[in-house]
């Protein structure tokens, strides 16, 4: 039995705050490694604003296999059915006749079940062969899988939150714009074979579809919608939404606004409940006068708002050899636009929008740039707001990046002492302007030491954290520092690097952990090993790389069991492993290679002594060599799935690893 919140509606429906007998009026899917699980779902009869699911343990489910429940194709926080020792490694070595592999796909839930093909022949038809890693088993696919884009690497479709892989059945009959096949293949690991159906017309597109089926879309006017139910193949066409009347075209509104607001500041959004929003100006640089503009779904003007006296929206620097004007969002339907038009198209406006209160608010100047500020718009009329004496916005990056704080309900951006004037990298800042969205008012936040925030570096809001990287003109894309602001209290504060480690890179955020990783350097990229930053605890600690290995790579995070998972390489490129590291004990597992088998995934290029010009690496002259996608990490099944070689990098078999 499982606890949980947030199933949405209950029927009968239940008044807030009371418990009683009633069931969530969406369907609840539950699977335990990936295989479908019997459940019921009630609400709570004594617990208010909980559900319980029943369910029972589906035969095959093993310890360690990850418990997903989704709802409307959004998946709950994991959990695992019982638990593991260790790591559980699998392998199977290919078959006699394989052709060279060129990608792995594994089921989203189910990590053991997978697919592996080759690169396609001339007719668009890629070689396929399923691996279902629980039995040790492969099975050629005698279909023709084909896709869309004769480039892509695979003609898999991995369904999300789902346990079934999809493809088109070739060969193609046409294209993306008159559909590739009518003829649609599903896999799944509770299937004996594929199901297969047939569609009234040829689809150029396969996605996720409702209740974890398969929607294939029909191009052509209009285009039709068709739901695959994954386990009967049966076939249903979706009903098109009711689109409404009238069309939408935005710089036709602003033609209406008149020359002297000629200019669409900002990209268009949408302002609740159902009003459509745009800043308009008279200049796409410097504006001097500047207003709101409301207009409905079919571009009729509501109502204008003009900005409070002396102010303007506050238009960052043009990146260099940007062209001027942007794409225009939803032209009308086969009429051109006129070139004039779209060069007065310049979204550059920073704007965002409190949802609760509606208000609005615009980064603003005043007409000598001496003051930034906030411009907002609430039902009341608008008031400007200017940052606290001697703070102006950070507009040296290309965007203006606006943070939430969402629980303490506030909202960063990054503030400098001095105003910008052109684009920079690094793009200093001195520190936060931080708006309270509840009282109004601003206030500055200073980090600690003398060092500045790379506003073009790793940075972002994470649980009521704004966290940023400090800047460094000589080694880019690299840090030493990391800088916190605790959303809540407004203190700043600063994180060093373990004790060895030069400098960090390439920061993942896992919100369930409060924590980022990154790549922890001395001379190279991951030689030092892989750095968690503990933004709760304000602590950094060093997973180092293991005896034995050159460098690691990090490859992803698997919540459902707190593990680290990376690869490492060996010394003197004599291969690769993969390392599972404990985040909760800081353990490590160097999960052993299959007999034979050198390197785990992607295999390092062979740089020739001697090239000849034209020639292409591992083909003929002048031919590009294809990617190869030699790994899947699936965190969602808490599996490691890989192509794997010999010491010659000849492939040699697939692994999977059960992460414990």
């Amino acid at each position: 039995v499982l606890s949980a919140s947030g199933l949405g509606d209950t029927e009968p429906r239940i008044a807030t705050g009371e418990a009683g007998a009633a069931a969530p009026k969406q369907a609840v899917r539950v699977y335990v490694g990936g295989l479908p699980a019997s459940s019921t779902t009630t609400y709570s009869a004594d617990r208010p604003g909980e559900f319980d699911i029943q369910l029972e343990v589906p035969a095959g489910a093993l310890p360690g296999d990850v418990v997903s429940v989704v709802v409307n194709n959004r998946a709950a926080n994991r959990a695992t059915y019982r638990k593991m020792r260790d790591a559980e490694v699998s392998y199977v070595p290919l078959p006699d006749g394989v052709p060279e592999l060129h990608a792995i796909s594994t089921s989203d839930l189910r990590g053991t079940y997978l697919i592996v093909n080759g690169d396609h022949d001339d007719a668009g038809c890629y070689p396929g062969y399923v691996f279902d890693m629980a039995k040790k088993a492969v099975s050629k696919i005698p279909d023709c899988l084909t896709a869309t884009n004769r480039n892509a690497v695979t003609p898999i479709v991995t369904l999300n939150e789902s346990p079934a892989l999809a493809a088109l059945v070739g060969p193609p009959k046409g294209d993306v714009q008159s559909g590739v096949s009518n003829q649609v293949v599903v896999f799944q690991a509770t299937k004996p074979e594929p199901v297969k159906a047939t569609l009234p017309e040829n689809a150029s597109t396969l996605r996720t579809g409702a209740e974890g089926d398969l929607e294939a879309v029909a191009p052509g006017t209009p285009v039709r919608r068709f739901n695959v139910d994954i386990d009967t193949g049966a076939v249903e066409e979706i009903e098109a939404p009711v689109q409404p009347a009238g069309n939408f075209n935005l710089m036709a509104i602003v033609e209406k606004l008149g020359t002297d607001m000629g200019y669409a500041l900002s990209a268009p959004q949408v302002f609740p409940p159902n009003l459509i929003m745009v800043v308009v100006g008279n200049d796409d640089e410097q504006p001097t006068q500047a207003k709101v503009a409301l207009f409905n779904q079919q571009g009729e003007i509501q109502g204008t708002r003009d900005f409070p006296e002396g102010w303007a929206p506050l238009i960052p620097p043009r990146p260099a050899q940007a062209p001027a004007g942007g794409v225009l969002p939803n032209p009308l339907p086969g009429v051109p636009i006129p070139p004039d038009l779209a060069a007065r198209f310049v979204p550059r406006a920073a704007m965002f929008t409190d949802p609760q209160t509606r208000n609005v608010y615009v980064l603003s100047r005043t007409a000598d740039n001496s003051k930034h500020g906030l411009v907002f718009l609430s039902p009341a009329g608008f008031k400007a707001m200017p940052f606290p004496e001697g703070w102006f916005a950070a507009t040296c990056a290309a965007n203006v990046p606006v943070l939430s704080l969402e629980l303490a309900r506030k909202a960063t951006l990054f503030g400098t002492r001095t105003p910008e004037t052109q684009i920079r990298n690094p793009c200093p800042a001195q520190g936060y302007l931080v708006l309270d969205l509840n009282d109004q008012t601003l206030s500055a936040v200073r980090p600690p030491g003398a060092g500045q925030i790379n506003v073009n570096g790793g940075f972002g809001d994470l649980n009521d954290f704004i966290f940023a990287t400090n800047t460094d003109p000589t080694r880019r894309n690299l840090a030493d520092t990391l800088y916190i602001l605790d959303g809540v209290n407004l203190v700043a504060s600063r994180v060093d690097l373990p004790a060895g480690v030069n400098s960090f890179a390439n920061l993942q955020p896992v919100r369930s952990l409060s924590a980022l990783f990154g790549l922890a350097t001395t001379r190279a990229q991951g030689d030092a090993g892989l750095v968690m930053f503990d933004l709760d605890r304000g602590e950094g600690y060093l997973f180092p790389t293991p005896d034995g290995f050159a460098t690691v790579q990090m490859l992803g995070i698997f919540e459902a069991t707190r593990k680290l998972v990376a690869r490492g390489m060996k010394d003197g490129g004599a291969g690769s492993q993969y390392l599972i590291y404990d985040l909760v004990t800081k353990d490590l597992i160097v999960v052993p290679n299959p007999p034979g088998v050198a390197w785990v995934g992607p295999v390092p290029a062979q740089q020739p002594q001697q090239q000849q010009p034209g020639a292409g690496q591992g083909g003929q002259p002048g031919q590009q060599q294809r990617p190869i996608q030699a790994q899947d990490i699936n965190a969602k099944a808490s599996v490691i799935a890989a192509i794997c070689s010999d010491q010659d990098r000849n492939q040699a078999g697939i692994m999977t690893v059960r992460v414990p």
